[in-house]
């Protein structure tokens, strides 16, 4: 953290001065988004104990050359305030702009010629943990 700690932003606990609300959050989520390079990426709110276990993506985005906004340091409880009542944000959250979005027919045209493939389309899935099981 001491590498980055001159360019942190950083919030007093009182009340939040972000204006906007952040588009993902949670540990997973930020790190795939803040080391995709096709990721517009405008703000990335973090707690101090996040931080910690975020530095080496940090590190990895300068790294692979990806141009990524400093850390605004920001309490735990102000991204409760800033997020949807029941996130659980694990002390992290982006402000980021979606992806471009992907037809079936460009899935397609991707892998037509590949021996086999798979496409799997789920609907309404509640828990992405049972995707994986």
């Amino acid at each position: 953290m001491e590498k980055h700690a001159k360019n942190i932003k950083r919030h007093a606990k009182s009340a939040p001065k972000i204006k906007f609300r952040p588009s993902l959050f949670g540990f997973h989520a930020v790190r795939e988004a803040w080391l995709n390079p096709r990721r517009d990426v405008k703000a990335l709110l973090v707690s101090e104990q996040a931080l910690k276990g975020f530095e080496a993506d940090i590190h990895l985005a300068r790294k692979n050359g990806l141009k990524r906004p400093e850390p605004t340091i920001i309490e735990k409880e102000q991204l409760d305030h800033i997020l949807p009542r029941g996130s659980v944000h694990q002390g992290i959250a982006l402000d980021c702009a979606p992806l471009q979005d992907v037809d079936l027919q460009d899935l397609l045209i991707r892998v037509h010629d590949k021996k086999t493939a798979r496409i799997a389309i789920l609907d309404q899935v509640t828990d992405p943990h049972n995707v994986g099981a």
